[in-house]
């Protein structure tokens, strides 16, 4: 699978801060002529139903993780989303000030819109090399709608360069993909586990990554990060999710289903006690 450079979306030099690159979506997302409309509409919308990373999680929401330093690194991303969009807004109006004698604000992301931008940012865009020393941040049309899968994921890789007549590319392995066969990657490298799913992609996928939530719960949960994650009881985290369940399909007598997000939640509860104690897993 190759995709022309001219087809994808370059949103600029790679940085550790996603807002800059969201803005940058932002604009080309609200250009009506823009010639990557077919591709854009595409992209799933803030109440398309897949936003559901931690930047849209509630505070009541955020308390079920049980996790603390997942629910201060999600309220550092959102101080810096507050920061960019701040920025941003005062820089539209200095402009069109300048422009027009006006002190009105110009045309801006709103502070959601600017959270939307920043989780296709996050969870869509690949960073590439355009040269040697340089990397850049691309949505590629396609490539970037591949399903994460650790199983038959692993033998197929991205490459490429993001210049004038390079092509970014999904290579197969070893073992190559035969004609109809679905293309999978594995999001993160294979180097991450429950937390960052949920936090940068919004789901969770225990496939590969048990080892990793147990390297997360050793390395980044103090005693006091423990004592929160064992409010509950696996088996109660385990039975709270089939109650959902049961509500969800219509069969709990009336109990009302958790929100999605809710249900990641203790989904991650789950993940990370179960890899604390591996032989307490179960259905």
């Amino acid at each position: 699978m190759a995709i022309p450079y001219e087809l994808c979306l370059d949103l600029g030099p790679g940085t550790d801060d996603p807002t800059l690159p969201a803005l940058v979506f932002h604009g080309n997302f609200k250009e009506s002529n823009s010639k990557s409309r077919p591709y854009l509409n595409k992209i799933p919308t803030v109440d398309s139903g897949d936003c559901t990373t931690t930047d849209f999680f509630t505070a009541q929401e955020l308390d079920l993780l049980q996790c603390p330093p997942i629910v201060a690194e999600t309220k550092v991303r959102e101080t810096r989303l507050q920061g960019r969009f701040e920025e941003a807004t005062l820089r539209a109006r200095l402009e069109k000030a300048v422009a027009r004698g006006s002190g009105e604000p110009g045309v801006v992301p709103t502070l959601e819109e600017l959270r939307w931008a920043t989780w296709v940012v996050v969870s869509r865009v690949l960073t590439v090399l355009s040269d040697p020393k340089q990397e850049t941040n691309c949505l590629i049309p396609l490539i970037d709608m591949v399903n994460h899968d650790p199983v038959k994921g692993p033998p197929q890789v991205l490459s490429g360069r993001a210049a004038p007549g390079g092509f970014m590319k999904v290579l197969a392995g070893s073992q190559g993909i035969k004609a109809g066969e679905q293309v999978f990657i594995v999001y993160g490298g294979g180097k991450i586990g429950s937390p960052r799913f949920l936090q940068d992609y919004g789901f969770l996928d225990t496939r590969g990554a048990r080892t990793l939530d147990a390297e997360f719960a050793a390395n980044n949960l103090s005693k006091a990060d423990l004592v929160s994650l064992d409010e509950t009881s696996l088996e109660e985290d385990r039975a709270l999710l089939r109650s959902n369940e049961a509500a969800s399909s219509g069969g709990s007598g009336g109990v009302e289903a958790m929100s999605p997000c809710a249900a990641l939640a203790v989904g991650l509860r789950i993940n990370l006690k179960e890899a604390r104690a591996p032989s307490s897993r179960g259905t």
